[in-house]
């Protein structure tokens, strides 16, 4: 029986990795499965966690430059409530039950909106709003790159896009929310 903040689950899958690939740095320690998969790991606590877990990754820059860490919550712990919430439905696909899919209504740069393919822009949605360290990376001295790329087949809402928000994933109510965060106090 394992223990992951004061919750025991019984008869769980966990395995640790020393020689992970990808595209980490070698400052990455390893993976975490949070997908939607048979043996993630918030799939085989969902009884205990209801559902329900978020997440606070810090800026890059941090977690060479400091003892900041990113943290992660499970259960009642992981709500994201609050003034600057913004909530947006979570999609489920049985062909990729692994990821979790949100709904691309437009990207706005300044007072321009630029709406996604056919997609209406419903302004009752709060929009969220990506700052510059959302946006763009220092990839060498001197050297800025924007970090939003096109895709045909599928778009990913990375990591670098994910930074300094606290991320609340409620899959019982299909919610993901965001909460602009500063992740090294967190």
């Amino acid at each position: 029986m394992d223990t992951i903040q004061n919750v025991s689950i019984p008869n769980i899958i966990f395995g640790c990795g020393h020689d992970n690939g990808g595209t980490f740095p070698n400052t990455t320690s390893g993976i975490i499965g949070l997908g939607g998969g048979n043996v993630s790991i918030v799939n085989q606590m969902n009884q205990e966690i209801k559902g329900k877990f978020s997440y606070c990754l810090i800026p890059l820059e941090s977690s060479t430059n400091s003892n900041a860490t990113s943290h992660i919550n499970f259960g009642d712990n992981a709500v994201v409530t609050g003034p600057g919430v913004v909530s947006i439905p979570l999609i489920k696909s049985k062909e990729a039950e692994t990821f979790y899919f949100l709904t691309l209504e437009g990207i706005t740069v300044g007072n321009k909106t630029l709406p996604f393919k056919s997609s209406k822009i419903n302004s009752n949605d709060q929009d969220l709003e990506l700052l510059p360290i959302n946006t763009f990376t220092q990839v060498a001295e001197g050297l800025v790159c924007f970090t939003i790329l096109p895709e045909v087949d599928i778009a990913i809402f990375g990591n670098l896009a994910q930074r300094n928000f606290l991320i609340g994933y409620d899959l019982v109510a299909k919610r993901v929310s965001f909460l602009p965060t500063d992740c090294t106090k967190h």
